[in-house]
């Protein structure tokens, strides 16, 4: 979809701003900007400048974290001065967050009174007063459906999302109907800022106590020193981060390319994408619908289970593709969970469980179970040893099937040979010793299985 100019107007300067360059807007720049900390005649660059365009760590962050991972609280112990500005810097980074974050859910909220009563208008006009009052007083009786924020959110990734806003009020037009979409994600981009801007503040808050307790020199110094490195990067990461999944269009000049499903998924899990998430859900969703296969590693904590799995169930699952999450038998539970917890709110999807055995009977009711899962856009979890049974099961019978028409074959021969594979049959396989009698077996189940 495309947040387009003719349809946000000024809304879009005002609520987007500088949300696709960073969720902090002028506060990346003020703190994590182009200053440099010269040290020893060296400057020190900082492994968040890499990924963010950002050509030299501020004061503090320079001076609390270093691609050498250098930390200069000795020096702060000998000349205190240097310690009290880079508290004195962060307690300013903290105050602007704050600031920062109370303009935004004041917006965030403006802006979902907006989206509403765009989605409840009626046009204008005395006729159109009119018919508003009336439109108004059918959705306080119950004639009419009432519409939610969380309801216009869930339509930013339907099908016919415009035609289901034009459904819920009869009086809107398409452009109308689109205007309340494409309001609605603008919504959406500030109060997912609101999300950043909490998780950047806390981390900031919690470096500032670390700051405040070297200076009192309270606690081990060096615990001190490594938690200072830690929540600075932390804290530099948070000021720095983007949407990836937004870029310019190349339709239209001026306006914005995004798609609706990042940016629901971060509003539902309260997250930001960061850019090897997006990139690499990308390359799997590209090798699928070009009808290839792709394996990928991921090291622990880049977000397997909790992102790139949801995600890529929430873009596969169109209706005509059955969604399997295979997994170690012993993370069955805790992805089965993580689905679940993902796909509750506003994104809703069933999960479900596979397991078989090679003991089973394979029955219509998984078919039809698996049919619903497809049409229904779930996701089966599974682990291999249940997909494994379920190919020898596959392989069991089809072999069963033909060993027994090549014996009923040569029976008629007056032949005696092995079945598929070369060995001689079993008589529950449909084979049969000299001067047995062919047994008969259930063709019509097995053909059915």
């Amino acid at each position: 979809g495309e947040i387009r100019a003719s349809y946000v107007g000024e809304i879009r300067a005002s609520y987007v701003g500088e949300i696709r360059a960073s969720y902090v807007g002028e506060i990346r720049a003020s703190y994590v900007g182009e200053g440099s900390l010269d040290t020893d005649g060296g400057g020190v660059s900082h492994p968040r400048a890499k990924d963010c365009s950002i050509h030299g760590p501020s004061y503090l962050l320079g001076g609390l974290v270093t691609g050498r991972r250098v930390c200069w609280a000795n020096r702060y112990a000998e000349g205190g001065d240097r310690l009290d500005a880079a508290a004195e810097k962060v307690e300013g980074l903290v105050e602007a967050l704050w600031a920062q974050h109370k303009a935004d859910n004041a917006r965030a909220a403006a802006a979902i009174r907006e989206v509403l009563a765009l989605a409840c208008s009626c046009g204008a006009g005395e006729e159109a007063e009119r018919s508003s009052n009336t439109f108004a007083l059918h959705q306080f009786t119950g004639r009419a459906p009432v519409v939610w924020f969380e309801l216009l959110v869930a339509f930013l990734i339907a099908e016919n999302g415009q035609d289901a806003v034009m459904r819920l009020n009869p009086f809107l037009d398409a452009d109308e109907a689109q205007s309340v979409l494409d309001l609605t994600a603008a919504a959406l981009l500030v109060v997912n800022r609101v999300g950043a801007l909490a998780y950047a503040l806390g981390n900031a808050q919690d470096l500032l106590k670390l700051l405040r307790q070297l200076q009192a020199g309270e606690g081990d110094s060096g615990a001190l020193h490594s938690g200072m490195v830690l929540k600075a990067e932390s804290t530099a990461g948070a000021l720095a981060c983007t949407h990836h999944y937004i870029k310019a269009s190349e339709e239209e000049e001026g306006a914005l390319e995004y798609d609706p499903r990042f940016l629901l998924f971060e509003f539902t899990c309260n997250i930001m994408l960061r850019f090897p998430q997006v990139r690499l859900v990308h390359k799997f969703y590209d090798a699928f619908m070009g009808g290839g296969s792709m394996c990928h590693q991921l090291i622990m904590g880049a977000g397997k289970t909790t992102v790139v799995a949801p995600l890529l169930a929430l873009l596969l699952g169109d209706g005509a593709t059955c969604v399997f999450q295979v997994v170690p038998q012993a993370l069955l539970h805790v992805s089965r969970d993580v689905m679940r917890e993902r796909f509750s709110s506003l994104i809703v999807k069933p999960v479900y469980t596979f397991t078989f055995d090679r003991s089973d009977t394979v029955t219509e009711e998984l078919y039809l179970k698996l049919v619903k899962a497809k049409e229904s856009r779930a996701v089966v979890i599974s682990h291999p040893t249940a997909l494994k049974s379920f190919m020898l099961k596959f392989v069991e019978i089809v072999d069963q099937l033909d060993a027994y028409s090549i014996r009923l074959r040569e029976d008629k021969e007056g032949k005696k040979k092995g079945g598929m594979f070369g060995f001689k049959l079993p008589t529950w396989a449909g084979g049969k010793g000299d001067g047995e009698k062919l047994e008969q077996i259930d063709t019509e189940a097995l053909k059915q299985q």
